[in-house]
């Protein structure tokens, strides 16, 4: 770019907006918010295109949903409740044999063992026909980590990599520890 092209030009402006407020941003009332939050909850229902419908991203939904979960429990109410998810299911057990079934140790060996991220996996279910956020699978692998026992992989933050910050932490443990192959540990 030239500093010619940057000079202010001398012919009129064609069109001068000017925005004030929230722009396009919507208030929604909670009432809006909890019909919305119903239409989510329908058998067979996609939190996508509930979201496309009202001119919403899946994100909004999914923050909607979080809150009025949170609002719940702190209120002392019934929290908002989800439908469960099938981990394996036979055709004999009383479900169709098309249904779709996303088992949760495929979805975490194809994170950890065959390094396939989450965003991808949800891309790879979505062209099977399965409508899964990447954050459901997020909570679904989490979920799966808090019933091994020790935890098979952890992460602990330290801000430097000072040699005192393992050992710390790793005091009284006996096991197999695999590292970055930092020098310092």
């Amino acid at each position: 770019m030239t500093i010619t092209e940057l000079t202010p030009k001398s012919e009129p402006a064609q069109r001068f907006e000017v925005f004030t407020g929230a722009g396009r941003r919507r208030i929604w009332t909670a009432e809006e918010k909890a019909r919305i939050l119903s239409e989510t909850e329908v058998p067979g229902a996609s939190v996508s295109a509930v979201a496309r419908r009202h001119g919403l991203t899946p994100q909004q939904v999914f923050t909607w949903r979080r809150q009025a979960r949170q609002a719940g429990e702190t209120s002392g109410e019934d929290p908002m409740r989800f439908a469960p998810v099938v981990v394996a299911a036979d055709a004999a057990d009383g479900i169709a044999a098309n249904t779709p079934v996303v088992e949760i140790a495929h979805v975490a060996v194809a994170k950890y063992a065959d390094h396939f991220p989450l965003y991808r996996q949800a891309r790879i279910y979505a062209r099977q026909g399965i409508d899964l956020d990447r954050s459901t699978l997020a909570d679904w692998v989490g979920r799966a980590a808090s019933y091994l026992d020790p935890p098979a992989v952890g992460y602990v933050y330290a801000p430097d990599r000072k040699g005192e910050r393992p050992a710390a932490h790793l005091t009284g443990f006996a096991g197999i520890l695999q590292v970055d192959g930092y020098a310092g540990y």
